[in-house]
């Protein structure tokens, strides 16, 4: 069987999932902008910096470990029961990561039209994956998406009749090669199967799991501004977008990568893209602001002939957020609420609130603070240490909901070290 590295980057499936109670995608997008949230909280100023975070459920490395040792566990039927035994451990959870690093570098504030502006040059990159695993009803889709085959197979196993599909749940073909044929596939491309169990053959409920991953790779200017009580930014860059999905059953975990049918590429774009964001303070103390990110200019190059398009294609992210600062005698306390949104979950998934609780010396040199972000599927708790040349926080999010979209809901835990000056 291959190993994990192998399979994250093996081909590329446009994801249809739309009668599946999960979707993998959706959920990795509700949980990177509450990322982005924590991000966001912790502004880059106007430094050199080196910033690198990382976001982690507490079992993914158990899960990875669990799904490499099938290939230990001995001869094919043993190597399925142990599929099978993992992706029933892990039935109805999820498994997600991000690791994100972003440099800065400062370059020189002028000043037009009244206003003050702090140019930027910044360059990051930001790996995400989701792991989602099911128990789904046997249909002609979910057969689709365990597979990684032509477009054209794909549309033959979508419009299998019902005797087909009827052999199919009772297990009639031995092997790949042998559906492709009664579905009226060329022979020599179906013989390059022959011997590939059929995912899903002979079951009515397919435990399965879905992987997803994300690599964003993204330059450009970042201009602030400040006129008055008035502040904002411009962010014009461009970003390569590369993703990848795959739904896998216990006999194509076994199998590794020989299903895939020869589909060598990923999904890749490059854009033009850009983030607005304009806000105002109030009374010196508050302040609110509207932002939205990833907003499409143009897209600059793709590979959609070899490997469609993306399966999270470039979505705007609008953000509203308000907060109040107060300080005293080294003292700080800031509470802060808020809403982000994008397609893929609802307005109230995207709701937050929460509180700065900090204690400074030397200027801001030296400090502490401590963060609470409530949302509805979390309680995030975040201590935060600064030096004058850098800062480390660690954020725990614990669940304040057993289940979200019929998924466990997960603890996570995330790091970030930053170094300026």
């Amino acid at each position: 069987m291959r190993n994990w590295k192998n399979l994250a980057l093996g081909g590329a499936l446009l994801l249809s999932t739309q009668t599946l109670s999960y979707d993998v995608v959706d959920r990795y997008k509700l949980l990177e902008d509450k990322f982005k949230t924590e991000e966001m909280l912790r502004p880059y100023g106007h430094d050199f910096l080196f910033d690198i975070s990382a976001y982690a459920n507490k079992n993914l490395l158990d899960l990875v470990d669990d799904v490499d040792s099938v290939g230990d566990a001995g001869d094919t039927n043993a190597q399925l029961n142990e599929a099978n035994r993992v992706l029933e451990k892990y039935d109805k959870t999820e498994q997600s990561l991000r690791l994100n690093a972003q440099f800065g570098i400062p370059l020189f504030t002028f000043h037009a039209f009244g206003a003050k502006i702090v140019p930027d040059f910044r360059f990051g990159a930001q790996f995400g994956a989701n792991i989602g695993i099911r128990s789904d009803e046997l249909s002609r889709q979910l057969l689709v998406d365990l597979f990684d085959l032509s477009p054209e197979i794909e549309e033959k196993i979508l419009a299998m009749d019902d005797t087909q599909f009827t052999k199919l749940k009772n297990g009639t073909y031995t092997d790949v090669e042998d559906l492709l044929l009664d579905l009226g596939v060329d022979s020599r491309i179906a013989a390059e199967f022959d011997g590939d169990q059929v995912p899903g053959s002979g079951t009515s409920s397919v435990p399965n799991l879905a992987v997803f991953t994300k690599l964003d790779v993204k330059a450009g200017l970042l201009f602030n501004v400040f006129k008055n009580e008035w502040f904002g930014h411009w962010n014009l860059y461009g970003l390569h977008r590369t993703d990848f999905f795959r739904r896998l059953d216990a006999k194509t975990i076994v199998n590794g990568d020989d299903v895939l049918g020869g589909q060598d590429e990923l999904n890749s774009q490059v854009f033009l893209a850009t983030d607005l964001m304009v806000g105002k303070s109030f009374l010196e103390t508050y302040r609110a602001y509207l932002a939205i990110e990833e907003i499409e200019i143009a897209r600059l190059s793709d590979n959609v002939d070899k490997a469609g398009e993306l399966t999270y294609e470039l979505d705007p992210l609008i953000r509203l957020h308000a907060d109040a600062r107060f300080s005293w005698k080294g003292l700080s306390l800031m509470p802060f609420l808020g809403v982000h949104k994008r397609s893929g979950y609802g307005f109230a998934d995207g709701l937050y609130a929460g509180t700065d609780l900090g204690a400074h010396v030397w200027g801001d040199r030296l400090g502490i603070t401590f963060r609470t972000i409530l949302d509805n599927e979390h309680i995030t708790l975040s201590p935060q240490l600064k030096l004058w040349f850098m800062q480390f926080q660690y954020s725990l999010k614990q669940p304040i909901s057993s289940t979200v979209d019929d998924v466990k809901t997960s603890t996570m835990h995330s790091v970030n070290v930053r170094f300026f000056f």
